[in-house]
């Protein structure tokens, strides 16, 4: 993520907007200069409309958290796993998390490049049986570096690969198990969940 400010709108016609499609950040600042890497930003789902957990219990999170790190904390609308509510997304790694009771460790902890594990439930960069065993790696080894792993599918199963080498293969099954309300407030639906083993 990058922040900055402009004299005129006008100027970010400037920007260079296939470097920014391709993730091309020296190109990106080249087309203007005043643009500099922004702090973490922390989005907290407070949509009462989706979901009126997300609004009673993800306010007061995000006051809290705007309190202590002003301009990095914001109120969001539907960030996804409602029924996990109060949810957060942590840009810019995309790091999702659940039943946050304080959020002020998440944006320390992402500020020193490392995850926190408490409600931790993925990356969004993955999908949802990929971020289920890279999660699994990471509470069965301990691994906290936020860029420490990468997730890749095969025919065996997840690749979970650390950058100094190591691998691990994950199986993940997703399951039906019981019913529960979706969300606050709305009807009972099968719950989906997932399950995760390291075979290789």
């Amino acid at each position: 993520m990058l922040a900055g400010a402009v004299d005129s709108p006008s100027q970010l016609l400037d920007l260079d907007w296939a470097a920014v499609a391709s993730g091309r950040r020296d190109d990106v600042v080249a087309s203007l200069p005043g643009l500099a890497p922004a702090p973490p930003q922390l989005l907290v789902c407070t949509n009462g409309t989706r979901d009126t957990c997300c609004a009673r219990l993800g306010r007061p999170v995000a006051l809290a958290a705007a309190g202590q790190h002003p301009d990095q904390a914001w109120e969001v609308t539907h960030t996804s796993g409602h029924r996990f509510a109060p949810t957060t997304v942590l840009l810019p790694s995309g790091s999702l998390h659940g039943r946050v009771l304080d959020a002020a460790p998440l944006l320390r902890a992402e500020l020193e490049g490392r995850l926190h594990l408490t409600g931790y439930r993925g990356r969004s960069v993955w999908p949802a049986a990929g971020q289920v065993a890279e999660e699994h790696v990471r509470r069965s080894v301990g691994i906290t570096g936020l860029d420490d792993l990468d997730v890749s599918s095969s025919d065996a199963g997840w690749v979970v690969t650390h950058r100094d080498g190591r691998a691990w293969t994950v199986r993940v099954t997703a399951y039906e198990e019981g019913r529960r309300p979706e969300s606050c407030g709305k009807d009972t639906k099968p719950v989906v969940r997932y399950a995760a083993e390291v075979v290789a």
